[in-house]
């Protein structure tokens, strides 16, 4: 079906924002969860400590963070069996999860719609929540899976699930349909954390061996690396956005930062600040995008030409979201229908970073393809940025165009960068 023989109605662009989103937290920084201490230190990307989050706050023997697309903060909070969610002054906005059934809960990751999906020790499950705390679903239940340490969704929206007592990564569809068994030959014993790299590789502890696996996107043992640093029983790891491993080390009280190819770059932290450090996760980048465009429904069509949206780039990994934000309802509701959800979670596979490093200037361009939305999506965005001496990226400014269709709605736009949030 062509744009040409899609009829055109109401309009709007790449998306809209009803006032300016307050504080956000600063983009790119390292969040530490320490079990000791039932806080979340803030580091800057040089390794400084910021900051500290959750004092006396419900957070108890906190287990796992995530950003949402909405801009706030995750955590999971072991103690008390909830999800905290802290906006970027630190305030504590809302904790839900044990009313649910939510029993030692560790390991999260947010879905391709948005939704929570948190490991639920208890039952050896995954438990789904709206992020504004309303339970939605159980999966994995029966599968294997032992208790789950550390989620995290592949390119192709399949949900990753590493559990602290089965050697083996399950690897689930969006509706809980057990898919794959990944690395039963790897010789992992229980995981500690697992990430994935744009390749599709995935990056595993093993407290076991005090190293971390690498697998391919079939799970075959790639390489195993680290084993002979201070590494000391690992826990959760994140890629950073400058492409190195963050790495929880939990005998050594700190965080450990290693190449990918295992070689240790430099530490983070210390008992002093993160004793027990239990979980990590690196705040996105974010920008206020400004676009043009169509959005073309039931033979009409109308241009809106001050619409914005909200750009969230996470680093180290392969997926952006896009934020749509509308004090007007017919715009609101045109778009939700065609879209399915008012956030609009998109993943590619193609390199991001790359670039002169003489002039230390990067770009990437993300080029996913049909993404798993109600309607047909593409997206192309250029993202520039720059890299300073300790080899650290920050994207600075992004342009792009949107298109999508449904048989009988068309929306397309460009646009680009109006402000970086901070």
């Amino acid at each position: 079906m062509t744009l040409r023989s899609l009829p055109l109605s109401c309009l709007a662009l790449c998306v809209l924002v009803s006032t300016p989103l307050a504080s956000e937290f600063p983009a790119g920084h390292l969040f530490v969860a320490s079990q000791d201490k039932d806080t979340i230190q803030v580091y800057a990307p040089k390794g400084n400590l910021k900051e500290t989050l959750g004092q006396f706050s419900t957070l108890t023997d906190p287990s796992g963070l995530a950003f949402g697309p909405d801009g706030l903060l995750y955590a999971l909070s072991h103690g008390s069996n909830d999800i905290c969610v802290f906006s970027p002054s630190g305030q504590l906005l809302l904790a839900f999860g044990a009313s649910a059934g939510l029993t030692s809960p560790r390991g999260i990751a947010i879905g391709p719609d948005g939704s929570l999906f948190v490991g639920d020790g208890g039952s050896q499950s995954i438990f789904v929540f709206t992020r504004d705390g309303t339970f939605l679903d159980s999966i994995g239940a029966g599968s294997g899976m032992g208790s789950p340490c550390a989620l995290t969704f592949s390119p192709e929206g399949h949900l990753l699930v590493a559990s602290s007592d089965v050697g083996t990564l399950h690897e689930f569809d969006p509706s809980g349909t057990l898919l794959d068994e990944r690395g039963r030959l790897s010789g992992l014993v229980g995981a500690g954390g697992m990430a994935l790299n744009s390749d599709g590789h995935a990056f595993v502890t093993s407290p076991s061996t005090n190293s971390i696996l690498i697998l391919d996107g079939e799970g075959v043992l790639i390489d195993e690396v680290a084993g002979s640093t201070a590494l000391e029983n690992p826990g959760d790891i994140a890629l950073g956005p400058d492409g190195l491993l963050y790495v929880v080390s939990r005998g050594t009280d700190n965080v450990m930062v290693f190449e990918q190819d295992g070689a240790l770059d430099r530490t983070i932290g210390g008992a002093k600040n993160t004793k027990a450090p239990a979980a990590l996760a690196f705040s996105p980048f974010r920008f206020k995008f400004a676009a043009r465009g169509i959005f073309a429904h039931n033979g009409h069509s109308k241009n809106l030409m001050k619409q914005e949206a909200v750009l969230s780039i996470q680093p180290g990994e392969q997926s952006l979201m896009l934020h749509f934000l509308t004090d007007e309802d017919e715009d609101k509701e045109d778009l939700v229908d065609l879209f399915g959800t008012d956030t609009v979670v998109l993943s590619g596979t193609e390199s991001f970073y790359n670039g002169d490093t003489k002039k230390r200037r990067y770009h990437g361009e993300w080029i996913p393809a049909e993404a798993s939305l109600q309607g047909i999506a593409t997206l192309s965005v250029l993202v520039a940025g720059k890299v300073d001496k300790n080899g650290y990226f920050a994207p600075r400014a992004a342009k792009g165009t949107f298109l999508a269709a449904s048989p009988d709605r068309v929306f397309m736009g460009s646009g680009k960068t109006s402000k970086r949030l901070k």
